[in-house]
């Protein structure tokens, strides 16, 4: 009995292991993605910089802690479309987006939507198709 009490005190002492980082599922990801993308082009149009500056920099980190070693089905090419997102589209951007450069914007918005679209030809998700505002084409 009594070393068993002793067995139990010394193991409350020690903290438990962190716990492993939770794995997101890639059409999870692209949700939150599809969310902060669509209304980059609202929040533009209404004047709120700060808040588009938030949304690209939450959109950076979601590529940067997820996607960047998401498997992505097996498919090796994602992972470097996502580093060439990082450094092209997202950083164009994050730079428009600092500056508040509207015209600049319109001009990373567009490159980026082509870089999404592209992007989901490689994924073989070629029917997930970004309309110009940043919404889903719908076939409307």
């Amino acid at each position: 009995m009594r070393s068993l009490a002793v067995v139990v005190i010394a193991a409350c002492g020690h903290p438990a292991p962190p716990a492993a980082p939770e794995h997101r599922r890639g059409g999870e990801l692209m949700i939150e993605v599809g969310t902060r993308y669509v209304r980059l082009s609202r929040e533009v149009a209404a004047g709120r910089w700060e808040l588009a500056a938030y949304d690209v920099h939450e959109l950076r980190e979601t590529f940067e802690d997820d996607l960047l070693v998401h498997t992505w089905g097996d498919n090796p090419t994602m992972q470097k479309a996502a580093k060439d997102f990082l450094a092209g589209p997202l950083a164009q951007l994050e730079a428009t987006a600092r500056t508040q450069d509207r015209a600049g914007w319109g001009t990373a918005f567009g490159a980026t939507t082509t870089a999404c679209n592209a992007c989901h030809k490689t994924g073989k998700v070629a029917f997930v198709e970004i309309a110009d505002d940043g919404s889903l084409r719908d076939g409307r």
